[in-house]
């Protein structure tokens, strides 16, 4: 098995333990495999530095995608309960419900 390569990550001081052979794979499939690897570590540090409001003007469609789909599962939580107390409504028994023998609906 070939030796690991110990790498000090300079942005928050992890060790990086990454396999001499499946570096070179990387390097291999990806002739630019350094630049994409600084520009992804370049990105990710300015996603990090960034605040709620530069996130806000970045990803605008990423945000309302999120409160659609946020809103549409409140929604069904608040569909699910509406619908539970309908059943209490004297007018909603008698138009969906069964009459029984005693002159009630069901």
């Amino acid at each position: 098995m070939a030796p690991n390569l110990e790498k000090v990550d300079h942005v928050d001081g992890n060790i990086l333990h990454i396999e001499d052979v499946a570096l070179r794979r990387m390097s291999v499939t990806q002739p630019h495999f350094a630049e994409l690897t600084h520009e992804a570590r370049d990105a990710t540090r300015s996603e990090r530095d960034m605040t709620f409001l530069q996130a806000l003007k970045l990803y605008p469609k990423a945000i309302a995608w999120s409160v659609v789909l946020s809103t549409a599962i409140i929604m069904e939580a608040y569909d699910i309960q509406l619908i539970s107390t309908f059943y209490a409504f004297p007018k909603f028994r008698e138009k969906y419900g069964v009459r029984g023998s005693d002159g009630t609906y069901e």
